[in-house]
């Protein structure tokens, strides 16, 4: 890999903008080459630090205006079962929780004695996992008629600069 690309690919990584087949080929350059997975380790730890070094920003308040305005447009439609009525006999609907995805956390296995590793790529996997599990117990639990899904999301969703702002 020539030097640009390399520079390049070291800071879309300590960004957490690489994925798939990008972030496989930059990690086999990286076992492949330690001057890059030394660029690699020093960039991510100075963009770490970015969230300190940058001004508070507060969006415009026409911009925030706006967003509420069209949130106040908005007219949902439950959907025709949650509303209330007289259950059928064998009528039901599932009710699972989704909490701490931490999509964007990166734990890095070399910074942590090779104990463990968390990526968005990671992420993905169990979230597709989880959804696999619950379609699984919809479809193998009672003989029932499936209303719908009700879906609680606990938190800790994603992972960022807000996390950081907060231990301040």
């Amino acid at each position: 890999m020539s030097r640009e690309p390399r520079e390049e690919s070291s800071a879309l990584h300590a960004l957490g903008l690489l994925a798939g087949d990008e972030l496989a080929r930059f990690r086999r350059d990286c076992e492949a080459d330690p001057s890059l997975r030394e660029m690699s380790r020093v960039l991510r730890e100075v963009t770490s630090h970015l969230v300190h070094w940058a001004p508070p920003y507060s969006p415009p308040e026409a911009l925030r205006e706006r967003v509420l305005e069209g949130i106040d447009r908005l007219d949902p439609k439950p959907p025709k079962w949650t509303s209330p009525r007289k259950p059928g006999p064998r009528q039901a609907v599932v009710v699972a929780m989704l909490s701490d995805t931490h999509f964007d956390e990166l734990v890095r296995p070399e910074d942590i004695a090779g104990v463990n590793a968390y990526d968005r790529t990671i992420a993905t996997r169990r979230l597709q996992s989880w959804a696999e599990q619950l379609v699984h117990v919809a479809d193998s639990g009672p003989d029932a008629d499936l209303q719908g899904a009700i879906v609680l999301w606990g938190g800790d969703m994603m992972t960022g600069p807000i996390d950081v702002m907060h231990l301040q």
